[in-house]
């Protein structure tokens, strides 16, 4: 969809061998705006058997997510500038930024 945002919380858990360690989310939340985009997602949820990831409809360019908390990771597929959204794609990286933590990471890409 053209307003993908996911952010991401994560738990360590180890795995053989004892000494590497695998990130595993602790829970995920999407956000998007399309709803064809949304049930794409549910259905690939139902059908790999998801179940820590929150779904929230809104525009994250001027929407608060969630105001108190704050991701690990935020990934985002921005919209890049064209004739009718010029500067968008600023406007993800910039969101994303904000709720991202201090030592954070933020992943921005396009197809």
């Amino acid at each position: 969809g053209i307003n993908a945002e996911y952010g991401v919380r994560y738990r360590p858990r180890i795995s053989p061998p004892p000494s590497s360690t695998q990130l595993t989310p602790a829970c995920v939340t999407a956000v998007e705006l399309d709803c064809d985009a949304i049930q794409d997602l549910q259905d690939n949820i139902a059908e790999f058997e998801i179940d820590n990831i929150d779904i929230v409809q809104t525009n994250v360019t001027n929407t608060p997510i969630r105001p108190s908390f704050e991701f690990d990771t935020v990934i985002t597929n921005p919209p890049f500038g064209t004739k009718n959204n010029e500067g968008i794609d600023v406007k993800f990286v910039e969101t994303a930024l904000s709720a991202v933590t201090p030592g954070g990471a933020v992943y921005s890409f396009h197809k």
